[in-house]
């Protein structure tokens, strides 16, 4: 009975402790600072679930001290990710996961890979859209047994 008891205690304390946090602002509420910022997104703010919203607030909180290099990637990588459509969003989730996923030297090679496939001869460089699909392994090359003469 006691354990019940010390359940539903604990249950309604984490309750409580939810409910205290508050909830992400809606669009009208964010600062003109903010706003200025988030505009790429404005139009799905609102429909973004609390995570999200946090994570972006950070970066909004961050983008004053950044260098005007870090602010132009910054507002490029929204404005591009105002345009995704649903599927290219999935995709591009999916490959930061897998890229996220693979070990650090690993990644490094694809990064590398993903340079080296966007940059063209004698041009600046360009950048595939970030919702293409990750560059495939390329195929190892099976060893060749010496040759008798």
């Amino acid at each position: 009975m006691l354990r019940v008891i010390v359940l539903a205690a604990g249950l309604l304390l984490a309750g409580l402790l939810h409910a205290a946090e508050p909830a992400m602002p809606a669009w009208a509420q964010l600062t003109p600072q903010q706003q200025q910022v988030l505009a790429p997104i404005e139009k799905e703010w609102n429909s973004y679930p609390d995570i999200k919203r946090r994570r972006l607030l950070q970066v909004a909180k961050r983008y004053p001290t950044m260098t005007p290099v870090e602010q132009q990637r910054i507002q490029s990588r929204l404005r591009e990710w105002a345009t995704l459509t649903p599927e290219q969003r999935k995709l591009a989730r999916k490959n930061y996961k897998q890229l996220h996923d693979l070990p650090h030297d690993k990644r490094q090679q694809v990064k590398q890979r993903i340079k080296q496939s966007t940059v063209r001869p004698g041009a600046s460089k360009t950048v595939t859209p970030r919702h293409a699909p990750l560059p495939a392994e390329p195929p190892a090359v099976p060893a060749q047994p010496p040759q008798d003469k």
